[in-house]
């Protein structure tokens, strides 16, 4: 069994002119609207936006291949190959548009630029090397701050038919909460096809609806379209970190420029979707007694898809529920759309409660081994980043195998078994391989998924993930031995030699 390749959008099959033949529809809708809206220049940079990024997918795509930007499969992610990240070919035009404007006179756009790619370059690091969540909260609150230095502000909280709130003094405060929030709440609803991709276009549309000025929005919009193609099931190219940070921080910033007296329950409205979703997972991640920032597949999107059972199902369902929180929103922006929204996300709550047929004692009886698994992530990852030899690495790999009732593991040819331990282990269960990884790191493990509850098992299947993907790439930048270096053939163990 070969591990598949990066895949890229050349890989795209050519039986495909349907697709195509929406987006040049959605594009010719949009531009007609924006023309109606704003003008012939909104159309035209809608346009322009929309067909830039989508003839830089491909060049980028192949970029993000030969440098490594991938999303690897395995853990927590859902898809079955590894995949390139374009956000650049997002960044691209965007840093263009606001160049443009900001030459055209308006300052806030360097704050903009700035602070844009400030969070893309967080975005492309976390892509290829991995940032601590300490790490993503520091540039983003750096990032908001270039917003307040270029003169974005938000006096107040306002809701129509109550009133509004002076925030005075914690005006900053609450401004770089706003970004930080808004920024990794868009972030994390980046795990499905299409999906975030969909939310921007749709949040967008309720800032151009709510008056918000400038061709900043159209710009956004415009080059989402363009990714879109590309970014629907079955994806060739995600958006990746540099992509949905960047997205979301600039989705932020323009929200600042919603009106006063309305711009709680509309900015509430853009990201409905996204602040919804974090507020489930807090409170599922609080209950199991599992790590905030700790990844997973326990967000709506990823149960929407288990149960509809493709990712198109889900995208559309996904969408609907944000689609009819951003239409009450723009139409009775207030008490009627915050209520609506509570009493959505409640609905959806429930539906997700009584689908998965959560037993709450299961729950409360896991939470020692669920914290058990995260205190061995966080010794395995810690001791990996400091091994300054292979026979260190193989000690935290044996250590780690031991933890997690691993049958067997390897990374890069070096391979640690527990044949002998595996009917110990789990009885006459059926134990099976997963990969991870790409051609060059040929990472794999093989245990059964016996864990108590499918949560815990899905905690083991990341952490094993990131353990290996990290002893891997500390592998490949430490020294071989002598006895190594004189033997190139390695051998490296397949799953045939099983």
């Amino acid at each position: 069994m070969q591990y598949p390749g990066p895949s890229t959008p050349d890989d795209r099959p050519r039986t495909t002119p349907r697709r195509l033949g929406l987006a040049v529809l959605a594009a010719a809708v949009g531009a007609a609207g924006f023309g109606t809206w704003r003008g012939t220049e909104a159309a035209l940079v809608f346009l322009g936006c929309a067909a830039a990024t989508a003839l830089l997918i491909r060049p980028v795509a192949r970029w993000a291949v030969r440098r490594g930007v991938l999303a690897l499969p395995g853990g927590r992610d859902i898809h079955g190959t590894p995949t390139p990240s374009g956000g650049l070919a997002l960044f691209a035009p965007l840093v263009a548009m606001l160049l443009f404007i900001a030459f055209a006179g308006d300052p806030r756009a360097w704050g903009l630029l700035a602070g844009g790619s400030l969070v893309f370059a967080l975005g492309l690091f976390d892509d290829v090397r991995g940032a601590s969540p300490r790490m993503k909260i520091g540039v983003q609150v750096l990032a908001g701050l270039l917003l307040v230095t270029a003169g974005f502000r938000l006096p107040a909280l306002g809701i129509p038919g109550i009133g509004m709130l002076e925030l005075g003094a914690f005006e900053i405060p609450v401004l770089l909460f706003w970004i930080v929030l808004a920024t990794n709440a868009f972030n994390l609803s980046d795990g499905l096809d299409g999906l975030a991709t969909s939310l921007a276009i749709m949040g967008l549309a309720v800032l151009t609806a709510a008056g918000v000025p400038g061709l900043l929005s159209i710009a956004l919009a415009g080059s989402c379209l363009g990714f879109l193609h590309y970014n629907l099931p079955a994806a060739r190219v995600f958006l990746g970190d540099s992509g949905s940070l960047l997205l979301g921080f600039l989705i932020a910033a323009l929200t600042l420029e919603l009106p006063v007296e309305a711009n709680l329950p509309l900015a509430i409205a853009v990201f409905a979707y996204s602040l919804g979703d974090v507020a489930i997972v807090t409170f599922r991640r609080w209950i199991r007694a599992k790590p905030l920032f700790a990844p997973d597949q326990s967000h709506v999107h990823h149960k929407f898809l288990k149960y509809l059972g493709s990712p198109l199902r889900a995208l559309i369902a996904v969408l609907g529920v944000a689609g009819v929180q951003c239409a009450v929103a723009v139409l009775w922006p207030g008490p009627v759309s915050l209520t609506f929204s509570g009493v959505i996300w409640i609905v959806v709550a429930g539906l997700l409660i009584r689908m998965g047929n959560y037993k709450t004692r299961s729950i409360l009886e896991g939470r020692p081994r669920m914290r058990e698994l995260h205190l061995l992530r966080r010794y395995v990852l810690g001791t990996l980043a400091l091994a300054d030899s292979r026979e260190r690495v193989e000690r935290v790999l044996s250590h780690l195998a031991d933890a997690s009732q691993t049958c067997a593991l390897s990374v890069s040819g070096l391979t640690i078994r527990r044949v002998r331990d595996c009917w110990l282990l789990h009885g006459r269960e059926r134990c099976v391989i997963r990969r991870v990884g790409n051609a060059e790191q040929a990472c794999w493990w093989r245990a059964a998924p016996n864990m108590e509850h499918p949560v815990l098992e899905q905690e083991r299947a990341t952490i094993l993930k990131d353990a290996l993907l990290l002893a891997a790439e500390k592998l490949r930048r430490i020294a071989p031995t002598p006895a190594e270096a004189a033997d190139p053939d390695t051998e490296i163990v397949t799953t045939a030699d099983l």
